[in-house]
């Protein structure tokens, strides 16, 4: 085969691959998190002052928590139907603190333009190879730490930091986001992760495999 034939080959089937819809966002910052001391255990587990709660108001939160995962070939949407989500609001207008938890199981695929085969990808993404439901009913995110963006940063104003577990697996995660209101609250984030962080490391098929990175989607604002 002469260099021609090959560099045409090379580009025929190049164009017959998806794009990754990953590499459009930000990707998230992942870590395995230190181990905590008993001393920091203790600090953790520590009740709330009258003061704190007097002054910090709780709100529960609707929205939407959705991803994108893609193969070489195309890709596929995912949403959690069930889930229930809080954050705490100080009295000054900020941000305390969040927390997600997902039921993994209630997963429902192309949820926007269901196909014949989006019911076999839901039980194919609540298996052994994905979410393990059956072992790990929830998906849980637990809000750290929120730092201001200075200047602007594809529309977002900050940077969310905490701990995301997703089949057992626990890792430290900072991602940016979109809080344009606390009072109602009203906030979003798209990035990237990589799904073999959390122990998905299903390949798919060798002539369609399925790619790293997942887009996640998360849309927030106060429950009516």
């Amino acid at each position: 085969m002469s260099r021609l034939s090959l560099f045409i080959l090379v580009i025929s089937l190049g164009s017959g691959c998806a794009k990754d819809p990953s590499q459009a966002v930000p990707q998230a910052q992942v870590n395995t998190p230190e181990p905590t001391s008993k001393t920091d255990t203790k600090k953790s587990k520590a009740t709330p002052t009258k003061e704190t709660q007097a002054t910090e108001q709780s709100i529960a939160l609707d929205g939407e928590i959705s991803f994108i995962g893609s193969k070489v070939t195309g890709s596929n949407t995912g949403r959690f139907n069930s889930w229930i989500g809080t954050a705490m609001i100080s009295a000054k207008g900020e941000l305390n603190s969040l927390s997600l938890v997902v039921q993994t199981k209630h997963v429902e695929a192309n949820f926007e333009a269901p196909t014949k085969w989006s019911k076999k990808l839901e039980a194919h993404l609540r298996d052994d190879d994905f979410f393990a439901s059956e072992k790990h009913p929830t998906a849980t995110f637990q809000l750290d730490k929120v730092t201001p963006i200075d200047g602007a940063n594809d529309g977002a104003t900050h940077t969310l930091g905490g701990r995301l577990t997703i089949r057992g697996t626990t890792k430290t995660i900072n991602f940016p986001a979109t809080i344009s209101s606390v009072k109602p609250f009203a906030a979003r984030a798209e990035f990237s992760i990589n799904r073999k962080d959390f122990g998905m490391m299903y390949d798919g098929k060798a002539d369609n495999l399925i790619r790293d990175g997942v887009v996640m989607k998360i849309t927030l604002k106060a429950k009516s």
